[in-house]
């Protein structure tokens, strides 16, 4: 539904158009469902720094639900993390939430007692722990910058999926990688397009090889 519009890289900020047509189609940009002994809360990290008005409303629902859960415990997903390796990292980005709404985010969550942050969007699985919460990134289920990726963490991720266990008041994950999955290096298609999300540019000639 697009990017806050300060840290927009694809030209597609959020707006209302977008909102509405995801409200249309999919359903609400943030929600809340208690499970047993647990509260999930779901949150739109596109509205984060984004400056609307839907940011504030999305901060005061998680400000809401978490005080009036009870002694339900609380996980909250979304889909950037909060921070890759450092919170206090005020550079601009669109790897993780932007730090203007990074703080707030965290210090809520950390004030009422999450437990776990549940996040994807780099495509590598992580798992640390921040201030008593675990933060624990999803896999990628397909696509994978292997060039990037050993890059930055020396390692390259297998495709797959987390599968969450909440009994009583304790959680857990398992990181399943199913053995047929297939890793699509989109190393080159990024160089290309700068991007996974728009096909390159056409015509395609100068990107083909050509035979010698």
């Amino acid at each position: 539904m697009g990017e806050a519009p300060p840290f927009s890289r694809l030209n597609q900020p959020i707006d209302a158009a977008r909102m509405e047509a995801w409200t249309t189609t999919v359903g609400p940009m943030w929600w809340s469902h208690d499970l047993g002994d647990w509260r999930l809360i779901g949150l739109d990290s596109a509205l984060m720094a984004s400056g609307l008005a839907e940011e504030e409303a999305q901060l005061a629902f998680l400000r809401d639900q978490l005080a009036s859960r009870g002694p339900r415990q609380a996980m909250v997903f979304m889909h950037m993390p909060p921070f890759e390796t450092d919170a206090k990292d005020e550079r601009p980005t669109t790897s993780c939430v932007p730090h203007p709404a990074r703080r707030a985010l965290l210090e809520t969550c950390r004030d009422a007692g999450v437990k776990v942050i549940a996040c994807g969007h780099l495509h590598v699985y992580r798992r640390i722990r921040y201030q008593g919460m675990g933060i624990v990134w999803a896999p990628p289920t397909a696509m994978v910058h292997f060039e990037r990726q050993w890059r930055k963490w020396r390692r390259w991720s297998r495709p797959g999926y987390l599968v969450w266990t909440l009994d009583g008041g304790t959680i857990r994950h398992d990181l399943v990688e199913p053995r047929m999955m297939i890793a699509q290096d989109t190393s080159r298609w990024t160089d290309v397009g700068g991007t996974t999300t728009n096909m390159p540019p056409r015509p395609l000639r100068r990107h083909i090889a050509q035979p010698a």
